[in-house]
């Protein structure tokens, strides 16, 4: 099954990103629940960027659906289900009470230690292959790696959360003037 997301027909999209629109420029919000399909989201990973002389400020997004789920951060999974945290506490989650039979009530815990990383923090690097990708702000290297082994797998299937051969990374990162991909 392909992984990424084909945004290029999104009213909102403006190109697809490279590294000589990102660097440079300031990461001034984040949001893990980018684009949606009218009912809710895909769960994009979007880093608002910051205006300069030649461009607006815009959002860069990876559509990837459940993106945060692909990537670590310093070596460390940026989020997964929180069944897997015993195996990894990751940079940002939530905890429900196991015990509650309303699915929707109130996080008994809920943690974002990425968001400080990288708030108001400059780009540095931006590269992008088809099945690897890296981003250092500042001293952070936020990645995908070509392996599956350094992210969660599945947390249903338990597969391994693996490229489809059709899937090129250089697709997943565009620059969109909102986060709301309407696809």
């Amino acid at each position: 099954m392909e992984q990424v997301i084909n945004a290029s027909h999104s009213k909102d999209f403006v190109t697809y990103a490279h590294p000589s629109l990102i660097i440079n420029r300031f990461i001034i919000d984040i949001t893990y629940t980018a684009g949606s399909y009218g009912m809710g989201g895909y769960g994009f990973l979007g880093f608002q960027l910051s205006p300069t002389e030649k461009r607006k400020q815009e959002w860069l997004i990876c559509t990837i659906f459940s993106a945060s789920d692909w990537f670590t951060v310093n070596g460390r999974w940026l989020s997964c289900h929180p069944a897997q945290y015993p195996q990894q506490q990751p940079l940002m989650g939530t905890i429900y009470d196991p015990h509650t039979k309303n699915k929707y009530s109130s996080p008994l815990k809920t943690w974002d230690d990425f968001k400080p990383l990288i708030l108001n923090k400059k780009i540095s690097q931006f590269d992008c292959k088809k099945n690897s990708c890296q981003m250092i702000i500042e001293e952070n290297i936020i990645a995908i790696n070509p392996s599956s082994n350094n992210r969660p797998p599945f947390y249903g299937s338990r597969q391994p959360r693996d490229f489809d051969e059709k899937d090129d990374l250089r697709k997943a990162w565009i620059l969109a003037r909102e986060i709301y991909l309407y696809l």
